[in-house]
């Protein structure tokens, strides 16, 4: 547990990772919803999603002048974060135990980012167009999370998204 008064859970490193919760966190949420958030973090330590992340934003900083590859990229971000509340779900069988955490983390974090940044000129206008986008995702999750249907098993299904974006990459690199 780390002193921030911010509420923040995430896994920290590539190769030697660490599950960093900070004190806000501990302090915002009940018991249940920390255990929530603490297996969705674990997915993503067990989905090994912080290599992941950062091969993403490097091919995202290649690509950077090619929108459908953002897209692509966005997507496969959405898809993860899914993928590890399934996860966290099956471990906890409790899915509105992390809806219920993710509004708690979001109001406090949009609370308090809205106060710090009062006053700083055109940054809030950046800000809240950032925002806007983080709170369609996180309405997104808690409104899955609240009709909440385990995912029909597919096979291949854990490559489908990564494959498919590679691929579109690789054919707008050589026609743009």
């Amino acid at each position: 547990c780390v002193p921030d008064s911010n509420p923040t859970a995430n896994i920290a490193g590539v190769r030697s990772k660490t599950l960093v919760i900070s004190s806000g966190l501990d302090d915002l949420l009940e018991k249940e919803e920390m255990a929530a958030v603490v297996a969705h973090e674990a997915a993503h330590l067990l989905r090994r999603d912080n290599l992941r992340s950062w091969l993403l934003l490097f091919a995202a900083g290649l690509t950077s002048y090619n929108p459908p590859a953002l897209f692509a990229a966005r997507r496969v971000a959405v898809e993860t974060e899914r993928a590890c509340d399934d996860m966290a779900v099956t471990i906890t069988g409790k899915p509105l135990a992390l809806a219920s955490g993710l509004v708690k983390v979001y109001r406090r974090l949009s609370a308090t980012s809205a106060d710090a940044l009062e006053g700083h000129g055109p940054v809030p206008a950046l800000w809240h167009i950032g925002h806007r986008s983080w709170r369609v995702t996180v309405e997104a999750r808690v409104q899955r999370l609240l009709d909440y249907q385990p995912p029909a098993a597919t096979p291949g299904s854990a490559l489908r998204l990564p494959v498919t974006a590679a691929m579109l990459a690789t054919l707008l690199f050589f026609v743009v």
